[in-house]
């Protein structure tokens, strides 16, 4: 390590900061790097800096401590060392996306029973990836004739959220065989254990938990952050859980989210494109972590799959998460439903019922 040299992160490595501690995001590894603030400070400030550079800066008994940090960080390539910082520019982190509508989720009912129209609809906005979810048990040959439905529309991605059933689930390896595109099955309600397996590359999961009704939406936990290039990006601007998403629930009403009350018309009754291409649908799709109270001071704020459903404060659009436990005040987890100060919002979206029992 020569004075002389720059020091460079790679591109698909990005500093975030947080009120008590920052994270190194590896966009290309999909892997994260816990890192105290006063590192964070110093790979910001001297990004595309030589080490003279730094050594000028720093007090010179702290120049062991930080060298040997730089060490770690170039043997675990989250920075290298160039001669020629010229050769290695800045790579755009704009978001950008050819849909209007990346996700729908649909939740089944009888709009469905003529669902070419609604394939339609979703091509002219692009729609790329389609989660078919249901509460209540169905019968496998509408499942069957519902996915095979989709064979000439252009989505590259089906997910069934579905009750267990023996019958569905015994089908479970000609469903995937049969249709390429059908990425996960998850059976909620079953008598088992969870199990996550793969079959065919394709993901299967069962799970005891009950799940009747949207409200178990919106829960945030580190098994489900996203680190790539594409979740960093959208995060910078957009809300990772609306933007580009519609839903449309078992009565055919179109919604943001099938957790959220708001209802904007019914799929028999409007044009799904013109709606989604008013500001007024569109409107939560830029609520994003950096403009959202607590979560602005997170350090996972662009991994993190945000909820605008659930709120600490459902007066206020741009309020934390409701069914988040972290604090990045303290640095610490706990689980969010025992916390006191959530027991109003608990009780304004009656879901006393799905949390343990709050201490007074």
């Amino acid at each position: 390590m020569k004075n002389s040299d720059f020091i460079i992160l790679f591109e698909c490595c990005k500093v975030v900061k947080g009120f008590k501690k920052s994270i190194l995001y590896d966009l290309q590894r999909s892997q994260h790097r816990i890192i105290p603030n006063d590192l964070a400070d110093m790979l910001i400030k001297f990004n595309r800096k030589t080490v003279d550079d730094i050594r000028n800066y720093y007090p010179v008994e702290y120049w062991d401590t930080i060298k040997e940090n730089l060490e770690i960080l170039i043997e675990a390539e989250y920075i290298f060392l160039t001669k020629n910082v010229e050769a290695f520019p800045e790579l755009s982190m704009k978001w950008e996306s050819p849909s209007y509508i990346t996700n729908a989720i649909l939740e089944l009912g009888d709009y469905l029973n003529s669902p070419q129209a609604v394939w339609g609809q979703l091509e002219k906005l692009g729609c790329e990836h389609i989660e078919f979810r249901s509460y209540t048990p169905i019968d496998i040959t509408f499942l069957k004739r519902l996915i095979e439905s989709t064979l000439e529309a252009r989505i590259l991605s089906i997910d069934l959220i579905i009750p267990y059933s023996e019958e569905v689930f015994e089908d479970v390896n000609n469903l995937f065989w049969e249709h390429p595109r059908l990425s996960k099955i998850v059976f909620h309600s079953s008598s088992k254990d969870k199990i996550v397996e793969e079959v065919n590359s394709r993901m299967l999961m069962l799970t005891q938990a009950v799940i009747d009704s949207n409200s178990h939406c919106g829960k945030i936990c580190i098994s489900n952050f996203v680190v790539n290039v594409s979740s960093y990006t959208e995060n910078q601007s957009f809300n990772s859980c609306l933007n580009g998403k519609l839903s449309i629930d078992k009565n055919g009403n179109i919604m943001n989210c099938l957790s959220m009350k708001k209802i904007y018309a019914n799929i028999n009754e409007v044009d799904l494109v013109e709606l989604v291409r008013t500001s007024k649908f569109q409107k939560l799709w830029t609520v994003n972590k950096d403009n959202i109270k607590v979560c602005k001071d997170c350090e996972y704020r662009y991994m993190c799959h945000d909820c605008r459903a659930y709120l600490d404060d459902p007066s206020d659009i741009y309020s934390k998460p409701l069914k988040c436990g972290y604090n990045p005040y303290t640095g610490e987890w706990n689980q969010w439903s025992e916390n006191p100060a959530k027991r109003n919002a608990i009780e304004f979206y009656g879901l006393q019922e799905l949390v343990s029992v709050i201490p007074n």
